[in-house]
C-alpha cells in the first residue's frame, strides 16, 4: 500500500520566510502532499501551496511594493501592530490575488489550525463555506495573543492556532498520514515561547473570560517539547523528515527586507541539496 505522507508548516511570523522559500523550490520540482495543515503564518504558507502560486508568500511577507503590514509604521498608520485584514484580505484581492479556482479543484485537505478561545483547545477547518471564511480562517490562525484581538467565525472567538497545537502531527497521523515531513522557521528544534514568564499578562488578557485558554497558553511551551520530542523519534524510525534553518537570522517581526530575501534564497536552496533526500523518503 502506498505511503501517505502529510505536510506540517509551523507558524513564526517573518520567519515564515523560510517556509516560503521551502515550498517554492517544492513548487519548482512539482511536489504534491494529499494532506497539509498549517498553523499561524503556517496556514498562510499552506494556502499558497495548495492553490500552487510560487512567489506569493514571498511577496507578502516582504510586501513587496506594498506598504509595512506591521510594526511601528503600521501603528502609527492604523493604531494596529499588525494589519492581518490588509496582508490576509486586502492582498488576496487585490495586491497578490489568490487563485481560488485552482485552490478549490486541489486534491490536497488543506486544514487551517485554530485555537477556540472557550474550549483553550485546537480546531481543524477546511470545510470553508465560501472563499472569504478561509481567508477569515487564515486571519484567525494567525491571530497572535496579546495584539490580536480574538475572530468570532461561526459563533465562536478563535486565536493563534499554535496556541493550542503547534506542531500538528497527532492530526496528521489522525487524518490517515503515515508520514511527515515538517518545515520548521527557527534552527533550535527545541526552543519555545515560553509563556509562564508572560503570565501576568496571560491572566490580564485571557484568565477572567477565556481560563482554559489561559491555562492552555501557559502550558504552550511544554506541549510544543513533548510534540518535538514525538516527532524527533518519528525521524528516527524514518517516518518523520524535519526542514529547518541552518542557523535563526529573522526575527518573528523583521523589517530588514535583505535579512528576509536571504532567509528565503537559504531555504530555497537548502531544499534543493536536500531534495533527493526528500524524494527518498517520500517514495519509501
Amino acid at each position: 500500500m502506498a505511503s501517505k505522507t502529510g505536510l506540517i508548516l509551523e507558524g513564526g511570523a517573518l520567519r515564515g520566510i523560510f517556509t516560503a522559500g521551502v515550498l517554492d523550490c517544492l513548487l519548482d520540482k512539482n511536489v504534491y502532499f494529499p494532506y497539509v495543515a498549517g498553523v499561524s503564518v503556517g496556514v498562510s504558507n499552506a494556502s499558497g501551496f495548495v492553490s500552487r502560486q510560487k512567489g506569493r508568500s514571498k511577496k507578502i511577507l516582504i510586501h513587496e511594493n506594498t506598504r509595512s503590514f506591521y510594526g511601528l509604521p503600521n501603528i502609527l498608520r492604523t493604531g494596529k501592530v499588525l494589519d492581518l485584514d490588509e496582508c490576509i484580505v486586502k492582498y488576496a484581492y487585490d495586491n497578490f490575488p489568490y487563485d481560488f479556482e485552482t485552490f478549490r479543484k486541489s486534491d490536497t485537505l488543506w486544514e487551517a489550525v485554530v485555537a477556540n478561545c472557550e474550549t483553550g483547545k485546537a480546531e481543524y477547518v477546511s470545510d470553508f463555506q465560501t472563499d472569504r471564511e478561509a481567508l477569515d480562517f487564515c486571519k484567525a490562525s494567525c491571530s497572535l495573543p496579546f495584539i490580536c484581538k480574538p475572530i468570532e467565525l461561526r459563533g465562536k472567538k478563535y486565536l493563534d492556532g499554535s496556541l493550542a497545537d503547534s506542531i500538528p502531527y497527532q492530526r496528521a497521523l489522525d487524518m490517515g498520514c503515515d508520514k511527515i515531513l515538517l518545515i520548521l522557521t527557527k534552527a533550535d528544534i527545541h526552543e519555545a515561547t515560553d509563556y509562564k514568564k508572560l503570565r501576568l499578562l496571560v491572566d490580564l488578557f485571557y484568565r477572567r473570560k477565556y481560563p482554559k485558554l489561559a491555562d492552555t497558553i501557559l502550558g504552550r511551551k511544554d506541549q510544543y517539547l513533548r510534540q518535538m520530542e514525538a516527532i524527533e523519534k518519528m525521524e528516527k524510525e524514518g517516518r518523520a523528515m524535519i526542514i529547518k534553518p541552518d542557523e535563526t537570522t529573522v526575527a518573528h517581526f523583521e523589517n530588514n527586507r535583505e535579512k528576509l530575501e536571504k532567509c528565503y534564497q537559504d531555504a530555497y536552496k537548502l531544499m534543493e541539496r536536500r531534495f533527493d533526500e526528500l524524494d527518498a523518503f517520500l517514495k519509501a
